[in-house]
């Protein structure tokens, strides 16, 4: 899916999970919202997505959503571009800063 689909994607399940229009949404439904856009994330990464993109009472808005999906899609894109036919990806410390300084 190109970026600009995906940016489409990502707002409609926002607002999908903003159901009373406060720009926000909590961290409990966090997961759902990402499972909806495609990200199945193990417990350990999840808590460490809540801990980086949702605020302290434990909401996420509009642009930490948005945030948050593209920095998954980049990490995808970035496992599959380096990944062995054993699922697991090997990269070295200069080429792993090359492809995640940006994000």
């Amino acid at each position: 899916m190109d970026l600009w689909k995906s940016i489409l994607a990502w707002r409609n399940v926002f607002k999908q999970f903003d159901r009373d229009n406060s720009g926000s949404f909590s961290a409990k439904e966090l997961h759902l919202a990402l499972s909806a856009v495609g990200y199945q994330l193990n417990p350990k990464i999840f808590a460490a997505m809540v801990l980086r993109y949702t605020n302290k009472e434990s909401q996420i808005t509009f642009d930490n959503f948005m945030a948050c999906a593209a920095k998954l899609r980049h990490m995808y894109h970035v496992f599959r571009k380096y990944k062995g036919s054993d699922d697991k990806a090997s990269l070295g410390l200069d080429e792993y800063l090359r492809v995640t300084i940006y994000s």
